[in-house]
């Protein structure tokens, strides 16, 4: 019966501040038939750690657990079958060391060797490597569909894209004429951040609404569907918006509106296309006109 590793003698066979190393050489231990333990893997990630990373092994198989932390790998076992798992006979000099490592008893903590640096900049290289890995495979998993049919033709008129298990996408067709007419857009927290819409059904998305963590932040609207927005608006805070008309061959701003949940405030008007306006004109709750002042 082979007895738990921490009621036999043990011996620290590798000290060091790279994890990634040590749980590599344990795991060619317990290959080997070694019964190794790991102590102070508890760090959080793959890399370098301020804590040491220590593997013991029983007293009986510290010579092979030595020889695969020289080697880093199995291949002398398969090249010389004969290899005792045991350490050394009685009298008989144990075998060498790499400098990655020294033979040291479980309660001495003051001869273990230093850092292996090549080992840690390895360790987080293969961090850095692992992670921008589950970065990629977030935002590059298949792509799955699903939606309603609301005129039961056998054909998606709402569907709903999912990467990696996460809504990404939504395409409207409202009119069920088979054409996508509005494209809603998530992003990777599933907050709506885009909405394109074609509301007049002509293939061209003519109006475009902004958001941040949900909420509306700016719209624009091209409405000759040349490319260019001639109007645009920004939402600001407190229920408060202004919106620019610009001209759709000059592309100057020619007209600025600004709203209070919707209700005219004032206005500013460029009367002679130069760019620059020429008048302000302020509104009562109803909408109506009240002032009109030059700007100087």
């Amino acid at each position: 019966m082979v007895l738990p590793l921490e009621r036999k003698e043990v011996k620290q066979v590798y000290r060091s501040a790279n994890e990634f190393e040590a749980q590599m050489l344990c795991n060619l231990m317990e290959q080997a038939g070694i019964e190794a333990h790991l102590s102070g893997e508890h760090i959080q990630g793959i890399g370098a750690s301020v804590q040491p990373i220590q593997i013991f092994v029983p007293e009986e198989d510290f010579g092979l657990a030595s020889r695969i932390v020289e080697e880093g790998n199995l291949d002398f076992l398969e090249e010389d079958p004969q290899i005792r798992r045991f350490g050394p006979e009685p009298g008989s000099e144990e075998p060498s060391l790499s400098r990655n490592s020294v033979k040291i008893d479980a309660n001495d903590h003051h001869s273990a060797r230093q850092t292996d640096w090549t080992g840690v900049l390895l360790g987080l290289l293969v961090g850095i490597l692992l992670g921008a890995g589950g970065m990629f495979w977030a935002y590059n998993s298949p792509v799955e569909e699903n939606g309603v049919d609301y005129d039961g033709d056998g054909r998606l008129d709402e569907t709903w894209i999912y990467v990696d298990e996460r809504l990404s996408r939504v395409d409207l067709d409202s009119n069920l004429d088979g054409e996508v007419d509005e494209i809603s857009h998530y992003d990777h927290l599933e907050f709506l951040e885009l909405i394109q819409s074609d509301h007049d059904f002509n293939g061209t998305f003519e109006t475009e609404y902004y958001y941040e963590d949900s909420f509306p932040t700016s719209y624009r609207q091209d409405s000759d569907d040349d490319g260019f927005f001639e109007y645009q608006e920004q939402i600001l805070p407190d229920g408060l918006a202004e919106g620019t008309y610009f001209h759709p061959k000059s592309k100057k701003p020619i007209k600025t509106i600004s709203y209070n949940y919707f209700k005219m405030l004032e206005s500013r008007l460029d009367l002679n296309g130069d760019g620059t306006m020429d008048v302000i004109r302020k509104y009562n709750d109803i909408d109506e006109e009240v002032s009109e002042e030059r700007i100087q």
